[in-house]
């Protein structure tokens, strides 16, 4: 166990070291964090231009706190990475469990995905008229943890899948958060799609999540709204099974055949 943690937390720290020297704290404020208020305030926008407060605010909250899940699933591009920068393969030789390095690869990602929908949901609803009460607020942030938790493994699973085809990193990434965005009820509700489609959002991170959050907000009740983080965690679970078992399969091939080569 103990050397398990050790594992975690060098390879947390070349996380940090990696996003150290992609951002410094200007570039990531004007570069992503005003792209993050830019792309949640259009969406906000449709709802003034239907005139409708309530809808406004479902907007604003839904894209504020997706963001947490679009941090998370970047973890997709840093292990298909480990391909294209030579490091897998030495990776796969080590006695170290590469599993433990693979999930610890972008815990960071969690960490910033919180701070920027936690500032999102602080200054849009202001300006758009829908403040959010600062207590209610409070009360978001450990969901806001479960959702990224939960979309890191999902996220984890789909770098597995980039691990197979690097070259499709950027796709794999987008269709797998915009699979999310639509249909978590970040912008309508689940209930607005058939059945088939309910189903499947039943299986993404957020959805579960993010009616928690909506339910904090509107007062609702704490036994339904623990139900629903329970469900999420259920789901963040299920997905870094899935996460864990796609790379064993995966290091046991590569292994087996002395390359990570497909075929």
């Amino acid at each position: 166990m103990r050397r398990t943690i050790g594992v975690m937390a060098q390879s947390l720290a070349l996380g940090l070291a990696e996003f150290r020297n992609l951002y410094s704290l200007r570039s990531w404020t004007i570069g992503w964090l005003v792209r993050m208020l830019a792309q949640v305030a259009f969406f906000g926008s449709i709802g003034l231009l239907i005139r409708s407060r309530a809808y406004m605010q479902y907007l604003l909250v839904g894209n504020a706190v997706v963001i947490v899940a679009l941090e998370a699933t970047i973890v997709v591009l840093f292990m298909a990475g480990e391909r294209f920068n030579g490091t897998l393969q030495l990776l796969l030789t080590t006695p170290t469990q590469a599993i433990t390095v693979f999930l610890g690869r972008g815990l960071n990602w969690i960490a910033t995905g919180v701070v920027t929908a936690t500032i999102t949901l602080i200054l849009l609803p202001p300006l758009f008229g829908v403040p959010v009460p600062p207590l209610r607020l409070l009360a978001c942030l450990p969901v806001l943890v479960v959702i990224g938790i939960a979309a890191y493994a999902y996220g984890s699973f789909l770098g597995g899948l980039t691990l197979r085809m690097p070259s499709l990193d950027w796709l794999v990434l987008n269709v797998g958060y915009l699979l999310v965005m639509t249909l978590a009820g970040v912008n309508v509700p689940v209930a607005y799609w058939p059945a088939a489609l309910r189903a499947v959002a039943q299986l993404l991170p957020v959805t579960h999540g993010l009616h928690a959050i909506r339910g904090i907000l509107a007062g609702g009740q704490p036994g339904a709204i623990l139900a629903d983080v329970g469900l999420e965690v259920v789901v963040g679970a299920g997905w870094l099974l899935a996460a864990g078992l796609s790379y064993q399969w995966f290091i046991a091939h590569a292994r087996r055949r002395g390359s990570t080569a497909l075929g």
